[in-house]
């Protein structure tokens, strides 16, 4: 093994058992709060990740415990069945398997990144420090212990546009970029925008593989037809069904796309949810109407007014276990709502066109990443906590304005020019379609940001070495 690779290794390795202890730390912290110990965080959306693949081996199909449509569809495949082959290994395991691998994806993350810098750059140098920062910088792995996809989500987009670039630099062939495409998409779809422009590219330069492409869609068109056969209908993020024994159904949708005028926050709807789920008093409906703007209050009340009730009959409805079935007053509610987004979005372009994208966009921008809870509550205030803090956020910042810089740079190679496109157009997604972001949807863009970062720096020192 050639020493360079050496010294590679051995610094990832030594980045990321520093990211476990980081990890462990937090963990010790959260389990003192807490009776369920897995050896990983638990998140809201562990069950209907989880549950499919135990319910399967249990012989009950591939489902979450919930009821309704959305029990067979809500999460794609993919972080199931990487939990499948940790209990179908180790059923008494399965958590420590599924924590091994969290980490075993961080630390290859170590390691394709500076090969990946060295391809950009071709300075072993910036490469090294690069990789350094980046495994250094907590920020890049906060999510390496929740059971969410964004635990692998990184590493995959990393190693996409690994992939790509030898296919254009080196002629590699596009098996292994196929693959990844093919995971990526039953571990988070949403995240397609990014390898599109890939994939068109590619395409266009040669249609030799062709075959690679259509066959790294086929799991999830695969799955597709599974949930169409189930559900009569196709989504990549199908959480809503008026067959659900829940609150995820047509109203809920229906309200969450009248906030998305004027709401940026995802935390503030559901605390406004959460207040007007609990009765039909006027006392709740006050409290809900605090977070609406001053200026559309008169016009939003009706509708939460309507909500409170909506939800009282489909508690009446799930508690007679009567047919789970959509209602006229809910369907009345949905057509009333959506008429009145229609109306609100034609009196107010400025706020949903301009406003809500922008406000979004601070939103996002404002995160240093470090959402662990040591971070937020234990070490916050330390003079070196907020230093950390505020040194995060500069990257982060400064790696989204690199992608700008390079896209728009007369002599930046086009393969570089569609990494920065994938990425801006997968965060202009976040901040006009979804607008109600959590910050851990950028958390798979990140790696991919900082290589813009690190490889634009490398462009100007040589440039500035060169005069």
């Amino acid at each position: 093994m050639k020493k360079r690779n050496v010294i590679t290794i051995i610094i990832a390795i030594i980045c990321c058992v520093l990211a476990v202890v980081i990890h462990e730390i937090n963990l010790s912290q959260l389990e003192k709060q807490s009776e369920y110990q897995t050896g990983l965080i638990s998140t809201a959306d562990e069950a209907s990740y989880l549950r499919p693949p135990q319910n399967w081996l249990e012989g009950k199909g591939w489902k979450d415990s919930s009821t309704g449509h959305s029990s067979y569809v809500q999460r794609p495949p993919g972080y199931g069945l990487v939990f499948l082959l940790c209990k179908s290994i180790s059923p008494n395991n399965a958590f420590l398997l599924l924590k091994g691998i969290h980490i075993l994806a961080f630390l290859f993350s170590l390691i394709v990144l500076p090969k990946l810098l060295f391809e950009l750059t071709k300075d072993r140098k910036f490469a090294l420090i690069g990789m350094l920062i980046f495994g250094l910088l907590p920020c890049f792995n906060g999510f390496m212990y929740y059971t969410l996809t964004e635990s692998l989500s990184p590493f995959v987009l990393l190693l996409l546009t690994h992939e790509f670039i030898l296919i254009i630099r080196h002629q590699r062939r596009p098996f292994l970029f196929g693959l990844t495409i093919a995971f990526l998409l039953l571990l988070r779809p949403q995240l397609i925008i990014f390898p599109l422009f890939f994939v068109a590219f590619l395409l266009f330069k040669s249609r030799k593989f062709w075959w690679v492409y259509l066959i790294s869609i086929l799991p999830f068109l695969m799955w597709q037809v599974r949930n169409y056969n189930i559900t009569g209908s196709v989504s990549l993020h199908p959480i809503y069904s008026s067959t659900n024994k829940s609150i995820y159904r047509p109203p809920h949708e229906a309200l969450s796309n009248l906030f998305r005028i004027w709401e940026y926050k995802s935390d503030k709807f559901h605390e406004t949810v959460g207040v007007l789920i609990q009765d039909t008093s006027t006392i709740n409906l006050n409290k809900a109407l605090e977070n609406i703007p001053e200026h559309l209050t008169e016009k939003v009340k009706p509708v939460l007014k309507d909500f409170q009730y909506v939800v009282y009959h489909q508690k009446k409805m799930f508690s007679n276990e009567n047919e789970i079935m959509e209602m006229p007053i809910e369907r009345e509610f949905v057509s009333n709502t959506n008429t009145l987004r229609e109306e609100i979005i034609s009196s107010n372009k400025l706020q949903y066109y301009v406003k809500t994208p922008v406000n979004s966009t601070i939103e996002l921008l404002t995160k240093s990443h470090l959402n662990l809870f040591v971070f937020q509550k234990v070490w916050r205030g330390n003079v070196f906590m907020e230093t950390l803090r505020y040194l995060c956020l500069i990257v982060i910042n400064l790696s989204l304005v690199s992608l700008l810089l390079l896209l728009f740079f007369t002599n930046t190679p086009n393969y570089l020019k569609l990494v920065a496109l994938g990425v801006l157009c997968t965060f202009v997604y976040y901040v006009f379609f979804q607008r109600m972001n959590e910050e851990r949807y950028m958390t798979p863009l990140l790696p991919i940001m900082y290589i813009g970062l690190i490889t634009l720096i490398a462009k100007t020192f040589k440039r500035d070495k060169k005069t």
